[in-house]
């Protein structure tokens, strides 16, 4: 929906309604919902956990509020330079654009 209204039904949730629910946005006309007990880091420590990767070997690349938990968790968390803010906030390292192939930029600066 437009940015206004989504901002207007997160203001008007209220946070104690959803115990097993989260929700974000992750373009600001996109409001997601989603299991409390699944996010990107979980999927990315268990990964690790089959291919025997460590949390400091990770790189994790984003842009919305849905990649926060990946981004944290990683060795190396990376915002893209069009990310939200508090993404950018939250990143140890801020790459190029996706139009400005800001993954590519990543793999050549860490992992040559």
């Amino acid at each position: 929906d437009t940015e206004e209204k989504i901002k207007k039904i997160q203001e008007e949730l209220p946070g104690d309604a959803f115990s097993q629910v989260t929700f974000c946005t992750s373009q600001t006309t996109y409001l997601e919902f989603f299991n409390s007990q699944v996010s990107k880091a979980k999927a990315m420590e268990r990964l690790g956990q089959l291919f025997n990767i460590r949390q400091e070997e990770m790189i994790a690349v984003g842009d919305g509020l849905n990649d926060l938990p990946m981004i944290e968790y990683a060795g190396l968390g990376v915002a893209m330079e069009n990310a939200q803010p508090i993404v950018k906030e939250t990143a140890d390292f801020i790459t190029k654009s996706n139009d400005e192939d800001g993954i590519l930029h990543v793999i050549n600066t860490f992992l040559r």
